[in-house]
């Protein structure tokens, strides 16, 4: 009996999956996302384990341990192409240790070998960290997520660069950084002035113990000394302009000290007055199409979050009316809605002592508020809220410059009091994305929304203070006794209609949530009770069915 075969007799003989062993049937197939979403949870567990491996059984009964046998892909090369799928989704890079299809008891199975997550880097899969709560996969709490990071790791934004000097960093990039230093501490500007730069890069926490970091050459160290950060780091900032269908226009690269180049990049943004004019005024509403405050936010959260031993640029696009910010590396905290409404300091971050040190030179938001700004900020002008994408081990958001739904940007002018958490959920729904149930009855508590889940829409009372009744009636639908009276109305008009004549007249305007089942039934009903009534009747010719008005 081989080594694998011993194995999975061990496995078997446990009397429950553990936080380390899942058994699955997976009798023809089985998704590639669900098989990741499993690969980070295992190996996060196993990290907290302190177990160098975990385990992952195809053709396995979870509850009874049957064997049951799998169809799923058992072929060398296709194995070795799933492998390089997990590698390519998971932060950081991974992939399973073996791979190994076994026979057991004449029964096709397959044993994943998982690898623990390296200490005090946890494992995402397409942007998202998995944990096991019992036998269910779920995101990784916090409380887990904090235990992993707070392994014993250095800080990459921390380390020492030993050939570096201070004749490496830029006289301009200190200075500014001291000017933003005072203002953020006004207090101390009396010492502030009495330091030499030395004194004062410590006391910003941009060196330790005079000593240069990296931190120290990201901010203010001078371009020509960026390849002593790291071999793989790639300290650029690349702004693209593209016209409408995407094509380049121009663009610009900016390099380290990334504390002028965060303004340099700001002033080549197009940046323009947007107009536009609300139902409630005769004066247009006059604004920037980007605030100042969210480029440079997003841009500096860029900067703080990247991950830069990728080896990626920071990338931001500007397209018409659009902005996007892209960063490397997975998003760290539970989720942005969480983020937002939390609205508190985060309790991890990827590169401490960077924020740390960009916070005291005001090129961050100190109390974990500045994504919540960027939120009530385009509230505020009722543009959309920022569009976060966290998927390919990036976080890319999309800041968007205008009214897209004059509608939605009506509510929020007319109804200030409502609560952030309604207004990203609005938002969603404004963008036709799905919300979840719970979400959905609270805001019809609130009577916000109408329809049946999950095709919910602006409620009516939302969409009279906006003034769109049209697409309230688009989704709604008339009342009932309006369609009769179209139909016998058009009947009257025409001396007679077929069947397919008035589902065409008819099912243009019913409430756009219907699937064309429930249309056609809808249509049936009607025309039933106006027969009942006796108010019509239907002549059969051949196939066709021919409704007339009764004399």
């Amino acid at each position: 009996m081989g080594q694998y075969e011993i194995l999975l007799d061990k496995l078997l003989a446990m009397s429950d999956e553990t936080e380390l062993v899942e058994f699955k049937e997976a009798k023809n197939d089985f998704s590639k996302d669900k098989l990741g979403q499993y690969f980070s949870a295992l190996s996060n567990e196993a990290n907290l384990m302190g177990v160098d491996s975990a385990w992952l059984v195809f053709g396995v009964a979870d509850k009874t341990h049957e064997i049951v046998g799998t169809n799923f892909i058992d072929t060398t090369k296709k194995l070795n192409t799933l492998k390089l799928f997990i590698n390519q989704q998971t932060s950081p890079n991974m992939s399973f240790k073996e791979i190994v299809p076994i026979k057991k008891n004449g029964k096709h199975v397959i044993i994943f070998e998982v690898p623990a997550a390296p200490r005090g880097i946890p494992v995402s899969f397409n942007g998202h960290y998995y944990g096991r709560e019992g036998e269910s996969i779920v995101g990784l709490s916090q409380d887990k997520l904090k235990r992993i990071f707070s392994q014993t790791v250095p800080d990459w934004s921390a380390t020492i660069v030993p050939a570096a000097t201070f004749d490496d960093l830029d006289p301009v990039a200190i200075a500014v950084a001291r000017e933003a230093y005072k203002k953020k501490y006004p207090s101390r500007t009396e010492d502030v002035n009495s330091w030499d730069d030395k004194k004062f890069l410590d006391k910003a926490k941009l060196t330790i113990k005079g000593k240069i970091t990296r931190t120290t050459l990201l901010l203010v160290g001078k371009d020509e000394v960026s390849a002593m950060i790291d071999d793989y780091c790639d300290p650029k900032i690349r702004l693209s302009i593209k016209d409408e269908n995407g094509d380049n226009k121009d663009f610009c690269i900016c390099t380290i000290p990334f504390i002028l180049s965060v303004d340099t990049i700001a002033n080549k943004i197009h940046n323009v007055t947007y107009q536009y004019l609300r139902d409630d005024s005769l004066i247009p509403e006059t604004v920037t199409q980007f605030d100042p405050f969210i480029i440079r936010e997003a841009l500096c959260n860029c900067i703080a979050h990247q991950d830069y031993q990728i080896g990626r640029r920071i990338d931001v696009i500007e397209k018409g009316e659009y902005l996007t910010f892209i960063n490397a590396g997975s998003f760290i905290p539970e989720s942005v809605e969480a983020v937002v409404i939390q609205d508190s300091p985060e309790a991890i971050y990827r590169n401490k002592f960077l924020v740390e040190a960009m916070a005291n030179v005001g090129m961050v938001e100190t109390a974990g508020g500045g994504i919540k700004k960027m939120f009530m900020l385009q509230k505020r002008k009722g543009f959309p809220l920022p569009d976060y994408d966290l998927a390919d081990n990036k976080v890319e958001v999309e800041i968007t410059g205008k009214v897209v739904d004059k509608d939605f940007a009506d509510i929020l002018m007319k109804n200030t009091e409502l609560s952030i958490e309604d207004v990203i959920l609005l938002d969603r729904v404004s963008k036709k994305r799905q919300i979840s149930k719970e979400d959905a009855k609270s805001l019809r508590r609130k009577h916000l929304i109408e329809g049946r889940y999950p095709k919910v829409f602006l409620s009516k009372s939302v969409a009279t203070v906006i003034g769109d009744r049209i697409g309230y009636t688009r989704e709604k639908g008339l009342e009932n006794e309006s369609y009769r009276q179209l139909i016998l109305d058009s009947i009257k008009k025409h001396g007679s209609l077929t069947k397919k004549e008035i589902t065409k007249l008819v099912g243009g305007i019913l409430p756009s949530n219907l699937t064309e089942k429930q249309k056609r039934n809808r249509i049936d009903n009607l025309l039933r009770r106006l027969r009942e009534e006796g108010l019509i009747s239907n002549d059969k010719n051949g196939s066709s069915s021919i409704w007339k008005l009764t004399k």
